[in-house]
């Protein structure tokens, strides 16, 4: 329920998630559950969802803060979605640090290893394995 929730309320019952708007762009069958290619504003990337999503069809994207890293564009983004934007938040929690970064017109809140060097202002790329987007039927 709290990776692979059937709703962003129940994701939202769980915490805090990423939740991004997006349309599906393709779509694959892989063992009971579909592998989507998803498109959002400015990113665009795989995710995998319970239900077979026509091609077009407005979806909701819930990105868990745990799932996404800093990404190092040199070390390649096959398989992930990604986007950049400036760190605007940066706190310090003890074992974790969390920090939101500005997307354009999302935010995107992470959670890092608190002596990741995230300072407000910096300019970084933040992704997610397939694994850790799930796609969910849009409530609008």
């Amino acid at each position: 329920v709290y990776q692979r929730p059937n709703t962003v309320e129940v994701a939202s019952f769980f915490g805090t998630p990423n939740i991004l708007p997006a349309k599906v762009r393709q779509r694959h069958s892989e063992g009971g559950r579909f592998r989507l290619e998803v498109e959002g504003d400015g990113w665009s990337g795989p995710c995998f969802a319970a239900e077979p999503f026509n091609v077009g069809e407005k979806v909701e994207v819930i990105v868990r803060a745990e799932n996404l890293r800093a990404t190092n564009p040199s070390q390649g983004t096959h398989g992930q979605i990604v986007w950049s934007g400036m760190i605007i938040q940066s706190i310090y929690r003890g074992a974790q640090r969390s920090v939101t970064v500005a997307t354009g017109n999302s935010d995107i809140r992470m959670e890092a290893p608190a002596i990741s060097s995230l300072d407000i202002g910096s300019n970084i790329e933040v992704s997610v394995d397939a694994v850790g987007a799930w796609a969910v039927r849009t409530t609008s």
